[in-house]
């Protein structure tokens, strides 16, 4: 039994070793004057060792050159015929990357989903993978109907369905390939992220943002000139550096009565609090209040604002304020652009001065649009070519009603529908071009952690390639992250 399991040389290495310890004992046992220098256990236990250590090696070259054993098979998993598969093309066998541009909300299931794939296996314990493809190509059209993966080992195959004809595929494919026992399902995703309890879900989601949250920006600063803040509200608490009051030259930042700086600074780098997040939290607030002790702010508390920011190095300023221009609604675009064109010009010119050497210093400027809808640029603060204005959309991508627009406008992102946090440990909904700017702020942090070496140039050039066109708006859709 033995030489059937093993080579003959290991049956011939454990003679050898028998006859040589039986040998070695036979020698020193028939020398008797070796016998009477020492007692006759010393000569035991010595040639027993011997044999052990001989026995010893024996063992370990069994353990590491006896033949292996064949595997059995497993349970209930199909075994596939030899060269089956491989008479299919090889691209059947890469599995391709989630393309976040596809990821939609099933009405249904209210789960994330990828919009134009299915997921098909067979019922069936043996190998069948191949027919079913040669089959399937006879019922569809094999260039509307695209197998973008197979797995021949569990009787399995994706599907790359024409979009909008994801729910009458499943619905019939299994009447249609009815010569097989078919499982239909859904490519879902596993997020374990905010997913839909965030109270922002549909505007991230629509704009593709989740993923911002996965950034590391612990090394960034984004400076928020606003009308005060709430630095002890659960989501900005220990988030702050350098805080400035530019009316006063204090360190006093705490918020006004109109709820607005912490709304617009939860939106950047706030942390969980209840249902809202903000999208880079690991970055850091400088908070810079430019509202008086009447709630009221000027020009020249703004400039100290944005020259404060500069020379503490600030990687990104919001500015969601502007001039209230109600009074102009209604008013014709040819006299807006005739102003724009003709008007207020000392102004533009000390703005464009002032961003200018933020542009210098690697400083990113995001200001919000404004709300009356008129012509971004009207407010000469809004003229500069450096800076980033921001329009807002409708949660389904329409321009905002109140939001101001024109060719000074850099992007949309939503700005409707937005749940903030509020003083005093609260949160609520916003809507406002304030809080699109906050939006594509995030955006530009997550872009500088990602390129550290960019200038503001080429970080806004990398923007506008994360942008969509929607209802003739430029929308700002993450494609980097």
């Amino acid at each position: 039994m033995m030489r059937d399991r093993y080579p003959f040389y290991y049956n011939l290495y454990l003679y050898l070793a028998l006859l040589l310890g039986i040998g070695v004992w036979y020698l020193v046992y028939t020398n008797t004057a070796m016998m009477k220098k020492y007692p006759t256990h010393y000569y035991f236990w010595l040639i027993l060792a011997f044999l052990l250590s001989i026995f010893f090696w024996v063992a370990v070259l069994w353990k590491f050159q006896r033949p292996a054993q064949a595997a059995p098979p497993l349970v209930g998993f199909p075994t596939q015929r030899a060269g089956g598969v491989r008479s299919l093309p090889d691209h059947y066998y890469q599995i391709q990357p989630i393309d976040r541009d596809r990821i939609i909300r099933d009405s249904i299931s209210h789960r994330e989903i990828i919009s134009d794939l299915v997921n098909i296996a067979i019922k069936d314990t043996t190998y069948r993978t191949e027919q079913f493809v040669k089959d399937f190509e006879g019922k569809y059209d094999p260039t509307e109907y695209l197998f973008s993966y197979v797995d021949s080992t569990l009787n399995y195959v994706q599907v790359r369905v024409p979009e909008g004809e994801r729910m009458n595929f499943k619905a019939e494919v299994k009447q249609r390939m009815s010569g097989y026992k078919l499982l239909v399902w859904d490519e879902a995703l596993f997020n374990m992220s905010a997913g839909a309890q965030d109270a922002n879900d549909v505007a991230w989601r629509g704009e593709n943002l989740y993923p911002l949250r996965g950034v590391d920006a612990r090394q960034l600063t984004v400076a928020v000139i606003d009308n005060g803040f709430d630095l002890n509200h659960p989501t900005l608490k220990g988030k702050s550096i350098k805080p400035y009051n530019a009316t006063d030259g204090s360190t006093d930042v705490r918020p006004a009565q109109q709820n607005h700086g912490t709304g617009v600074a939860s939106l950047i780098m706030g942390s969980r609090f209840e249902d809202i997040e903000g999208l880079v939290p690991s970055c850091r607030l400088m908070p810079i209040k430019v509202a008086d002790a009447n709630e009221l702010m000027s020009n020249s508390s703004v400039i100290r604002g944005v020259l404060y920011a500069i020379k503490n190095r600030a990687d990104v300023v919001n500015l969601s304020l502007g001039a209230n221009l109600q009074m102009l609604q209604g008013a014709p675009e040819a006299y807006q652009q005739a102003y724009i064109e003709r008007e207020g010009k000392d102004e533009e010119a000390f703005w464009e001065e002032l961003f200018g050497y933020a542009q210098q210093n690697k400083t990113i400027i995001v200001m919000a649009a404004g709300n009356d809808n008129v012509m971004t640029g009207f407010d000469p603060f809004q003229r500069s070519q450096t800076t980033i204005k921001v329009g807002a959309t409708t949660p389904d991508g329409q321009k905002a009603e109140f939001s101001n627009y024109g060719s000074y406008t850099t992007l949309y992102a939503q700005g409707e529908e937005l749940k903030v946090a509020r003083p005093g440990s609260q949160s609520e909904v916003m809507q406002g071009t304030s809080f699109s700017a906050p939006i594509v702020s995030a955006f530009m942090i997550a872009l500088k952690a990602k390129y550290p070496d960019y200038d503001g140039d080429q970080l806004l050039a990398k923007l506008l390639k994360n942008t969509q066109r929607k209802h003739n708006l430029t929308i700002l859709h993450n494609k980097t992250f």
